[in-house]
């Protein structure tokens, strides 16, 4: 359960589950299905990180993709090395997860503030200015 899980745990992973947390994949590999992230109905490889690799950044997404299991997605198939179970460390649960960040996002919103809507209103004035200079400049004219 993910009541139960905090970060640093290291957990087996089981076939046929939905993540309740992201986890760093130890040892092994499995097949994901991450079409609740991401919308894309292929599966996805994930193998075990390189016990050689010396910088692990959890939050630079682009490096840590490959072997990050992500919180709600469905785990349809591990394999271990022979009779090795498949384990992981859970890194991240609750809202600080890839889910949980998007929950929050829909959730609370952040306040929008669009560039072009303020030059659009910077281009409406300016264009006012030009027009009234305009009136003003030809006014004497057609008094005349």
């Amino acid at each position: 359960m993910s009541g139960e899980l905090v970060p640093g745990d290291v957990i087996v992973v089981p076939d046929n589950c939905l993540m309740p947390c992201d986890m760093l994949l130890l040892t092994g590999s499995c097949i994901v299905n991450e079409s609740m992230l991401t919308g894309e109905s292929v599966p996805v490889i994930k193998n075990c990180i390189s016990p050689v690799r010396e910088l692990y950044n959890p939050m630079d997404y682009d490096s840590t993709k490959k072997f990050t299991l992500y919180s709600g997605t469905n785990v349809i198939q591990t394999r271990g090395a022979g009779d090795q179970k498949v384990y992981g460390l859970v890194i991240r649960t609750g809202y600080v997860t890839t889910k949980g960040a998007l929950v929050r996002d829909i959730l609370y919103p952040k306040a929008t503030k669009f560039k072009f809507y303020q030059d659009s209103l910077t281009f409406v004035a300016a264009m006012a200015l030009v027009g009234i200079l305009g009136f003003l400049g030809t006014l004497p004219a057609l008094i005349k």
